[in-house]
């Protein structure tokens, strides 16, 4: 597996034209690493990219509310994450704790 891919690459693994995935980056916020002008996709944006996929092109799904339950979804991952680091965390300091 690649670290980075090109927008080429993107849509060949999606099955959509690029000018798609320009258009799907401004409407759902999606920002891939741009250097000289041209964009590079970490496996993060592909998969934030085959949600948005499967919420117009498969469940059926608007823009708009696309947009929402996107957004929804996206703040639930970090809701989540951000408990795995809190458990983590308090997990360090109990071992801390321990070797005092």
């Amino acid at each position: 597996m690649k670290l980075y891919y090109s927008i080429r690459e993107v849509g060949d693994i999606l099955g959509i034209e690029p000018y798609t995935i320009r258009y799907w980056e401004k409407e759902f916020r999606i920002s891939p690493k741009r250097k000289r002008n041209r964009r590079f996709y970490k496996q993060d944006n592909i998969n934030d990219l085959l949600l948005v996929k499967d919420l117009l092109y498969e469940r059926g799904y608007t823009i708009n509310g696309a947009k929402k339950v996107f957004k929804r979804f996206k703040k639930r991952v970090k809701m989540d994450l951000n408990e795995v680091l809190v458990s983590i965390r308090n997990e360090i300091e109990e071992v801390v704790n321990i070797l005092e």
